[in-house]
């Protein structure tokens, strides 16, 4: 298999995050000055449960079709018949959470409008087979479809949101990526996959689903519950302190940990046809691209932790300093609790030990932060949200050993030597001299990268030269 179409499928998924960024920085702006906070805050209220609702309607159906499509890609009857099933379950699921969601709010006296959106969204997301397109690896198509269905949001929102009034459109508009998606997903299920009601198998999805399921709603937890109990235990002000942190570190948690989604179908296709030498090759290359790019991002983001905050979100968010470099160190650490669960175990079909080291993680930041955010705000829900993911990790890393005999850890010099050039750019940053923040912002990106990029030079870094020598040979065939 061509590995090129790894590198191109990452390329695109980076474009899609990259993309799910650039939209909110030009459009929030806009829309929080001709909305008001109020009716954003109405938006977001009634989007947060369209998106929870959809959460627990596809019961963990898409890591787990991204899986087993990778093993069945090229087998066209089983594709087709495995497609039928995962659609059925899902179009079930959304049905019903769809008419509990629609009575729960009818019961709490809420606008019938807001209450018909939502439940459009949630019936919407059924037609949303990404894990289709991941799991034959045509990252491409979703990449396209996305941007397109962004832009035009993007150009409607600035025609047609002029008042606090069209709130309500406002919302609307925010369906148009699912109604995209169904539209696409229609044309090309009919023109290559196909759809069948014979001889379906349900039963045999459920297991697995729950496992996927679990880890995923235990993830949620402990994703959403430290900003809830931030707000009751501390302040809205130490909310936003910590939002404003955690925004800017996902932003560079996502470009490592989006190769997971890349790479799943593929691992799991030689997992599935044991291909162990190539599954070997595959799984530690990348376990080695992660600690070379992590490493160096979390130091670079605890270097420039006060410039990016001042420049982000006002100087009104300096308390956000320190949360952010506490938080900084998750990148590295979500990184490898990554690679461990979902590139590692769930190629293998070790579901049920990467929801065992999630639940224990959502249990450790509930116990932490009840401890913690009382006395120490938001300091204390990063420090809490810092250990939760190292225990992730750390239990993701333990079964990820225990189960897969292909995988070995990267020699203890090269981490070393990562972790060396990363510490020395760190230092040498915070000794520039400078009051400007943008020029000192810039200057230590710079000297960061000099320092990182210069020194795996220096040490003749084997990966890192033959990432190079990749990329040449990418540019010279263009």
């Amino acid at each position: 298999m061509n590995s090129s179409i790894l590198k191109k499928n990452y390329i695109y998924t980076l474009l899609r995050l990259f993309s799910s960024f650039l939209f909110p920085l030009i459009s929030f702006p806009y829309l929080s000055r001709v909305l008001g906070p109020e009716k954003i805050g109405n938006v977001e209220y009634f989007f947060s449960i369209a998106q929870y609702g959809s959460l627990i309607a596809m019961l963990g159906t898409s890591n787990y079709a991204i899986r087993e499509i990778g093993k069945i890609r090229t087998e066209k009857k089983k594709l087709k018949r495995f497609f039928s099933e995962i659609l059925l379950i899902r179009f079930a699921n959304s049905v019903i959470i769809a008419i509990i969601l629609f009575f729960i709010l009818e019961y709490t006296n809420v606008n019938s409008y807001m209450i018909g959106i939502t439940i459009l969204y949630l019936v919407l997301q059924i037609g949303v087979i990404d894990w289709l397109f991941q799991g034959i690896e045509d990252v491409k198509s979703i990449t396209i479809r996305i941007l397109l269905s962004k832009l035009v949001m993007l150009i409607l929102i600035f025609l047609f949101i002029k008042s606090k009034d069209e709130y309500i459109l406002y919302y609307l508009l925010l369906t148009i990526d699912s109604a995209a998606s169904l539209v696409y997903g229609l044309y090309y299920v009919t023109k290559n996959i196909g759809f069948t009601s014979k001889n379906l198998n349900f039963t045999r999805h459920f297991r697995p689903m729950f496992f996927m399921f679990s880890v995923q709603f235990s993830i949620s937890i402990y994703t959403l519950v430290d900003k809830i109990m931030l707000g009751a235990l501390s302040s809205n002000a130490e909310v936003g302190y910590y939002t404003a942190a955690l925004k800017l570190v996902k932003i560079f948690q996502a470009t490592i940990t989006s190769l997971g989604l890349v790479l799943l179908p593929r691992l799991s296709y030689y997992a599935q046809h044991e291909n162990q030498k190539e599954y070997s090759a595959l799984i530690n290359k990348t376990l080695n691209f992660v600690l070379l790019t992590a490493i160096p991002l979390a130091s670079g983001i605890f270097l420039v932790a006060e410039e990016s905050i001042v420049l982000f979100a006002g100087k009104d968010y300096v308390n956000a300093i320190i949360p952010i470099r506490i938080l900084s160190l998750t990148i590295l650490i979500v990184a490898l609790g990554s690679f461990f669960g979902t590139q590692v175990l769930l190629s293998i079909n070790r579901e049920k030990e990467f929801f065992i080291a999630v639940f224990i993680g959502a249990a450790v930041n509930i116990t932490l932060n009840f401890l913690l955010i009382p006395k120490y705000s938001s300091i204390g829900a990063s420090t809490a949200t810092l250990f939760t993911e190292f225990v992730v990790a750390l239990g993701c890393f333990y079964f990820a050993f225990k189960n897969c005999k292909a995988l070995s850890f990267p020699r203890l010099n090269v981490v070393l030597k990562y972790l060396f050039l990363s510490l020395a750019f760190v230092f040498a940053g915070k000794m520039l001299p400078g009051d400007n923040l943008i020029l000192l912002f810039i200057s230590k990106i710079l000297l960061g990268a000099i320092v990182y990029l210069g020194g795996l030079l220096l040490f003749r870094d084997v990966f890192f030269l033959k990432m190079l020598t990749s990329v040449k040979n990418m540019l010279l065939k263009k």
